[in-house]
């Protein structure tokens, strides 16, 4: 029984630490894509 607990503790853990890193690529990904929005309407405006 207690081996069971231990490895329903490391479950959901392990799960945790999976959606703190969805999210940090999701975050990530906002930034770069933010980036290059910007990166774009520079090179926008400098060719008009």
């Amino acid at each position: 029984m207690k081996r069971v607990m231990v490895s329903l503790a490391l479950l959901l853990v392990s799960g945790g630490g999976m959606a703190n890193n969805h999210t940090e690529n999701r975050q990530f990904i906002h930034e770069q894509l933010q980036l290059d929005r910007q990166r774009f309407q520079s090179l926008q405006t400098r060719n008009s």
